[in-house]
């Protein structure tokens, strides 16, 4: 019981000091800058350099609009996998209207006349 306790104390002193910082100097010194009369600055931008980066950047929107389009393909694809396209669906909803009309209005047949001409 006591390796338990003393346990328990030592993990609570250590979850303690862990927030507190070592005593000491432990800010670095700040480095001065050597170079102070010298003002850094960026080379001037020339027309090749200029046409090179505007030529990367269409490249690299070409190749991410390709990758989505193929992307969207795929999806599309998957989705439509299972649904199959009726075959003769006209000649099938012209069949089915047709059946349709005769089952409301059934045909009624009152004999014939050999001697009519229709």
């Amino acid at each position: 019981m006591n390796n338990r306790r003393k346990a328990t104390q030592t993990l609570e002193e250590e979850m303690a000091n862990a927030g507190v910082p070592p005593s000491g100097d432990q800010v670095p010194p700040l480095e001065e800058n050597v170079n102070d009369d010298q003002a850094s600055f960026d080379p001037p931008l020339t027309d090749g350099s200029i046409r090179v980066a505007l030529f990367q950047m269409s490249q690299s929107i070409n190749t991410q609009a390709q990758a989505a389009s193929a992307q969207a393909q795929a999806m599309t694809a998957q989705t439509n996998w299972k649904v199959l396209p009726r075959a003769n669906q006209q000649v099938a909803t012209m069949a089915s209207r047709f059946r349709d009309f005769t089952r409301m209005n059934p045909p009624t047949f009152y004999g014939s006349k050999v001697e009519e001409d229709p």
